[in-house]
């Protein structure tokens, strides 16, 4: 009989989703979802092991917990507008402000053959 509280294992899967959403997508460190759901260690570690067999996640090597269809997009208010000034770089300002431009064909510019930077922009 359930009172509706989630059972150990629940809330550390619902821990790992919520670091990863708060985290941009990384891990948590066993000690960090150890603290967080108030467990120990080796609680946690079964915990994880029994999720993975659950196909809920997978663990991949020492720290990398991916959830199984989790998605980390940005929260709809957060999504930049593609309309915006943020949304795309703008390639006028790519170089520092104070950096005079060479014309093409002046000592030094893109044309230059003793330029070897010529061209290697990025």
């Amino acid at each position: 009989m359930s009172d509706g509280s989630p059972n150990s294992r629940d809330r550390v899967f619902e821990f790992i989703v919520r670091y990863k959403r708060e985290h941009d997508g990384l891990s948590p460190a066993i000690r960090d979802i150890a603290e967080g759901c108030v467990l120990h260690e080796s609680t946690v570690r079964y915990h994880l092991m029994r999720l993975e067999i659950e196909d809920r996640i997978r663990v991949l090597g020492r720290r990398a917990i991916e959830v199984t269809g989790g998605v980390w997009d940005l929260p709809p208010d957060e999504v930049p507008d593609a309309a915006s000034d943020d949304a795309a770089p703008d390639r006028e300002h790519d170089s520092p402000p104070d950096a005079p431009e060479s014309p093409p064909d002046a000592p030094g510019g893109d044309s230059d053959p003793h330029n070897h930077e010529a061209g290697k922009r990025g």
